[in-house]
């Protein structure tokens, strides 16, 4: 009985909370280049999920790029190199008002170790993990791993699920696609192709609207209903006096990398020397020009200042090298995943195979959720995409070879996959590097990547009748849409 007046009493401050916010009009809005998003805790995010899941979920750590943040932990403390101990503090509750429990945290770690494909390192360190009291959870780990495992427990990845959500999750039951969550907010309304609306849980905080696009462009008129917006937008440089009058632009070292992906299970690119002779054969001046002084010439699987770079790596170079005497068909498909590249680019990445091909087909992939899939699925020749990661690590341009509904490559080996996950559980740098390096080789010597390019600063623009606290001191995605305030 005290559960359920208790239960009830947080849900009536959530709806005199909510009210209040719509009362003052409190909102912000924010366009996504994407026409719905993932909440299954499962799966490989994409940015746009994961910037609403970040809002919705909480975890015990939090990883920016340049520090570990305490969140539903309240405190860590350091037993010895193979131990330590988290004591779950008060400040963050389940949407329902239920408490966030050291039984939560446990049952939420094994879920991912038994569903979760990428993302795993975590998992490999770790011996044991027990419940000292309801409120504290202790790990120990294989040898002295406890600061390496937190730092790959406080990405993104790791959020924090009930015990009773966990117990009855079902891949088949779409009702469970999205749990309830213990960040600050919960999803009040979900439209796939409109947009999804979250209201604060507890806190007297704004609404937040995220509003889905089929692709990454903006016009000048739509841009004065946003508040933040990363998109591209149309006519900027007609528009920009205007632009700079209502919105200041920021800049954050977030490097994007585009890539050129071969379906090896496609009739014309199943065979190794054809995909080599390919790629010997294409050149990026085209989407360079297009994307001009914002981006760099790409030769590597990773970008410039993401773990696992090598300034030496020549992925041109060594498809040059390789020989063919065959002939391609007279036709290419290329599919581009809308929510990577903007249509208004997109014509330069055709004119790569124009001068190959008598004739290029588009495809676009709307939806990035399972975009692996979808493509292989589409029979289509390439794939061309951008990548990121969080935290500037290379595994995250390695995860798509670990989960097979996101591998667009066609290719799979389950020794690769294996080499990924151990990788990411490498303590130095510098070894990890190595190794990331030594698979990105197998990789190049597939011949199923050709990189293209880099854009190493993300432009956004914010809107000037609004405070958006550090926001250029974390990736976008990380960014928390409730500490933004109106100026004063």
């Amino acid at each position: 009985m005290e559960s359920i007046l208790r239960k009830c009493f947080y849900s009536l401050i959530l709806s005199l909370l909510y009210f209040q916010n719509r009362a003052f009009g409190s909102e912000i809005n924010v366009p996504l280049p994407v026409l719905q998003v993932n909440l299954d805790p499962t799966k490989l995010y994409d940015q746009s999920s994961l910037w609403v899941g970040r809002h919705i979920h909480c975890q015990l750590t939090r990883k920016t790029q340049s520090e570990i943040v305490l969140e539903a932990a309240a405190k860590i403390e350091y037993l010895n190199s193979q131990e330590l101990r988290m004591i779950i503090g008060s400040n963050f509750r389940f949407s329902d008002g239920s408490e966030i429990l050291a039984a939560d945290v446990i049952a939420s770690f094994n879920f991912f170790k038994k569903f979760r494909n990428s993302y795993r390192a975590q998992f490999d360190l770790v011996s044991g993990i027990e419940a000292i009291d309801r409120k504290t959870v202790k790990f120990k780990f294989r040898d002295s791993s406890a600061k390496l495992f937190l730092s790959f427990y406080s990405t993104s990845h790791n959020p924090i699920l009930q015990k009773s959500y966990v117990e009855n999750y079902s891949v088949k039951d779409a009702k469970l696609k999205n749990p309830l969550g213990c960040g600050n907010y919960k999803v009040s309304e979900y439209t796939p192709g409109v947009k999804i609306s979250l209201v604060s849980s507890f806190l007297n905080e704004r609404k937040i609207n995220f509003y889905f696009r089929a692709n990454t462009e903006i016009t000048f008129e739509e841009l004065s209903k946003f508040d933040l917006v990363h998109l591209n937008i149309k006519d900027f440089e007609a528009s920009s006096k205007k632009i700079n009058a209502d919105f200041r632009e920021a800049k954050l070292f977030d490097p994007y990398h585009i890539v050129l992906g071969l379906n090896s299970r496609s009739e014309n690119w199943k065979d190794r020397e054809r995909r080599c002779a390919l790629f010997s054969r294409l050149t990026t001046d085209s989407p360079l020009r297009s994307y001009g002084e914002s981006a760099l010439p790409a030769s590597d699987l990773f970008p410039k200042g993401v773990v696992g770079f090598n300034s030496d790596q020549n992925f041109h170079s060594y498809y040059k090298a390789q020989t063919f005497s065959g002939k391609f068909s007279d036709n290419f498909c290329v599919s581009f995943v809308s929510a990577s590249i903007p249509d208004f680019r997109q014509a330069s990445f055709e004119h790569m195979f124009s001068t190959l091909f008598k004739a290029v087909r588009k495809l676009n992939i709307v939806n990035p959720v399972n975009f692996g899939q979808t493509f292989l699925n589409q029979n289509c020749d390439g794939i061309v995409i951008g990548f990121k990661s969080n935290n500037l690590d290379g595994a995250d341009f390695l995860n798509v070879f670990t989960e097979e509904t996101v591998n667009y490559s066609g290719f799979w080996s389950d020794d690769l996959k294996k080499k990924i996950i151990q990788a990411q559980t490498l303590k130095e740098i510098s070894v990890r590097a190595s190794a990331f390096q030594e698979i990105s080789e197998l990789i190049r010597n597939q011949c199923l990547i050709f990189p293209v390019l880099t854009v190493p600063y993300k432009t956004f623009y914010l809107k000037r009748s609004k405070v958006f606290p550090d926001i250029e001191k974390s990736v976008l995605n990380e960014y928390y849409l409730g500490q933004v305030n109106e100026v004063k």
